[in-house]
């Protein structure tokens, strides 16, 4: 899928010599995503320092409310499809946002870089949250797969 070809090329050329919140973090990896498929972001810009406040931040606005207000659709049955968006809370308490790129989750790691976390499962039980974004439809997406699919094959 195009859109998150191009958040994952932004995010690979930005600077990863340290942990820059709110730059080089999963959340803004996500906000890149959502302004590739729209054109623009209903995502807010939080405001956080580190990762315990990135959790405040979103703990305060509410995931639900977070996911509803900016147009995405909360995915209840766990069927995930290529650029849905998965929120999950790990052990340590931390919060990892990543997106679905043709079947692994994928999320940016600071230090790290764009980083593989696992394969996507045929039902996800683990996410705190999954969603999508509305407006953007199952042929919509197959097309630009495809799209991306013919550039590649052409290279």
């Amino acid at each position: 899928m195009k859109e998150i070809e191009d958040a994952v090329s932004d995010f690979k050329s930005r600077d990863t010599s340290k942990d820059m919140y709110g730059y080089n973090d999963c959340y803004t990896f996500i906000r890149q995503f959502e302004h590739n498929l729209r054109g623009f972001n209903l995502l807010p810009k939080l405001e956080y320092t580190d990762n315990k406040s990135f959790v405040h931040a979103i703990r305060d606005i509410g995931l639900e409310g977070l996911a509803t207000n900016a147009n995405f659709q909360i995915i209840t049955n766990g069927r995930s499809r290529t650029g849905d968006v998965g929120v999950m809370y790990t052990r340590t308490g931390d919060v990892t946002t990543m997106i679905n790129n043709n079947g692994i989750w994928i999320t940016s790691a600071g230090t790290l870089g764009i980083v593989s976390l696992r394969k996507v499962r045929i039902k996800e039980t683990q996410l705190t949250l999954l969603c999508r974004a509305k407006g953007i439809t199952n042929d919509i997406l197959l097309q630009r797969v495809k799209d991306t699919d013919t550039l590649y094959n052409n290279i």
